[in-house]
């Protein structure tokens, strides 16, 4: 087992949000292998999970070892989680639900 330096948990059930789960996740792996080469998988692992129960508000997305809990996730937003959280280690603040040891955040109301 490696020793990651992040660990994405992606829900990909279809059936509680809008949008394409599994998109998100070929998304944000086509931009780790562009920035980081082959070697990526040794430092972001990505797992798909079918349920991270907060239906109505997905797609979601968990980041550990922050535990930061992503929600409404939109293709247009993977790269800036790429980029700012994943290599850069600064959470993407206007996405963010629930961020262990600080608690939970109301969601914004959609424009």
């Amino acid at each position: 087992m490696e020793d990651y330096s992040r660990h994405v948990f992606i829900c990909t059930s279809t059936t509680c949000a809008e949008g394409d789960p599994f998109a998100l996740r070929l998304k944000m792996h086509q931009l780790l292998r562009d920035k980081l080469g082959d070697e990526y998988e040794k430092k972001v692992k990505l797992t798909k999970t079918l349920c991270l129960a907060q239906c109505g508000l997905g797609p979601n997305m968990v980041v550990y070892p922050e535990g930061v809990w992503y929600y409404g996730v939109k293709l247009r937003d993977i790269p800036e989680i790429v980029e700012q959280h994943l290599l850069g280690g600064k959470p993407v603040e206007r996405l963010i639900l629930h961020h262990l040891g600080q608690g939970p955040r109301k969601p914004a109301e959609s424009a």
